[in-house]
């Protein structure tokens, strides 16, 4: 086996066996499930695969920087029970070892782990992947080109790649400290002598510096709450990069990859977030995708990282207006049943022609949806098993009774999907497909089993 580290800037690979990341307790999964915004499997297969392929099945998914276990975990649980697997690689041993403690707390035995590095997959005889996570790790390269390349290498014909890699406008506060922290001492400095200096410094800042006043501002609570991993990887990092649309674009297109769409923030890349000026937004318009993408961006200056997904070809997008689809409520994962009730009793009693604004309970903020007279009626009926054909005739059905008249249905799910897809609230999935496990559903798998004293089994921490 390759020396996993000999292409690494050696600092990187010190400072995640000093500081694993991001600082995780294992005993911890008793009692939650983290869940990463790019590896929901349904959100995998409604962006890539027009949502008819079923990821759980006979899936190889490959996590190509796995540090302390967050995708690793989440993508595991949503194959447990099926024949997928699970492969993490990691340079860290200290970061493994933490994964794999985690893994044991919740008795997954999917994944395969791996020590090594990303730019070592050809050597590592690992096969091909039909989804490869790669998240936090290829802008901590020397050279990301080549990261990105040796990746993608790994991919099966069909295969995808979900990325996150630093913006540079939302950073902006970021890099300024580190040049501040670099003024205090050079690359041979301990980072566990400099630490104290971080922090002090943190505390100190006035509210004119662009890590106080910046696009995302560190308030003194969030800094009392950071730890010595998360004040290593955020400011003493000593590789690090950031990409900028147009950046991002070029850097795809010199490996050779499409860019599938955004998946995180993907109002932030529209210009009508940032643009009330119908004239300019015509304008707009009429440039190129990315180039409106990039015209966001910089009117925004808000966005810290990017996160895609990418491959070999962009795939066809799936279609609204495909009545065998079936419509389903989630916040990275479905809703459960009571969630789901909640939110159609919220709907339901809003206003019509009013704005509504939905808070989910999980991964996505806050947003807005415009209520019609059928909208309520729509909440009601989409419940992750009727198709839209089935959704569609009971709206009208229900409609017809209240004096409701809406002659094109298709045109108005079609808004509530616009309004909603964009945080990731309403996806679809082809009929064939089962539906996908609740977050609930997916802890149960973790429910500690209980000792006659009643104390937990730890899983052997």
């Amino acid at each position: 086996m390759p020396d996993s580290s000999s292409r690494y800037h050696p600092a990187v690979r010190a400072q995640y066996e000093s500081f694993p990341y991001p600082p995780r307790n294992p005993a911890d999964e008793l009692a939650r499930l983290l869940l990463t915004e790019m590896d929901a499997l349904g959100k995998v297969s409604y962006y890539c695969f027009q949502g008819r392929l079923d990821l759980r099945e006979n899936i190889r998914i490959l996590v190509a920087g796995g540090g302390t276990g967050d995708a690793a975990i989440f993508l595991a649980e949503q194959l447990r029970g099926h024949p997928g697997e699970v492969v993490y690689l990691d340079i860290s041993r200290a970061s493994m070892e933490i994964a794999m403690a985690r893994a044991r707390v919740r008795k997954l035995d999917n994944i395969r782990w791996v020590s090594g590095s990303l730019l070592d997959i050809p050597q590592l005889d690992l096969g091909c992947f039909d989804y490869i996570n790669c998240s936090g790790v290829l802008h901590h390269l020397e050279d990301p080109v080549e990261g990105l390349r040796v990746t993608a290498s790994a991919l099966a014909p069909r295969g995808v790649l979900g990325i996150m890699v630093y913006a540079k406008y939302g950073r902006t506060g970021v890099y300024h400290f580190q040049e501040l922290m670099r003024l205090f001492g050079g690359e041979d400095t301990e980072l566990a002598e400099i630490l104290g200096v971080a922090r002090s410094l943190i505390h100190s800042l006035p509210n004119t510096h662009t890590l106080k006043c910046g696009p995302i501002p560190l308030t003194s609570q969030k800094a009392a709450e950071l730890e010595d991993a998360d004040i290593v990887d955020l400011f003493l990092h000593p590789q690090d990069r950031a990409y900028t649309v147009s950046e991002l674009y070029d850097w795809l297109h010199s490996c050779n990859l499409e860019l599938v769409d955004f998946v995180c923030s993907r109002h932030l890349y529209e210009p009508e977030t940032h643009v009330d000026d119908s004239q300019l937004l015509g304008l707009i318009g009429r440039l190129p995708r990315p180039q409106q993408q990039a015209i966001a961006e910089n009117m925004g200056g808000n966005l810290y990282k990017h996160v895609f997904y990418t491959g070999k070809a962009t795939p066809r997008r799936i279609d609204v207006d495909d009545l065998n689809n079936i419509p389903y409520f989630c916040d990275l994962v479905p809703l459960s049943a009571e969630e789901r009730r909640l939110l159609q009793e919220y709907v339901m009693a809003a206003p019509i022609g009013r704005k509504c604004r939905l808070h989910f309970p999980r991964g996505n903020s806050s947003f807005e949806i415009q209520i019609t007279p059928t909208t309520g009626l729509f909440f009601r009926f989409i419940d992750g098993q009727r198709t839209l054909g089935k959704i569609i005739k009971l709206v009208q059905r229900h409609a017809r009774a209240a004096g409701i008249q809406r002659p094109d249905l298709k045109k108005e799910f079609r808004q509530l999907f616009r309004q909603m897809s964009c945080k990731h609230a309403l996806l679809l999935r082809g009929r064939t497909v089962p539906a996908y496990k609740t977050y609930a559903e997916l802890q149960a798998g973790c429910k500690p089993r209980r000792h006659p004293e009643g104390l937990a089994e730890s899983g052997g921490l």
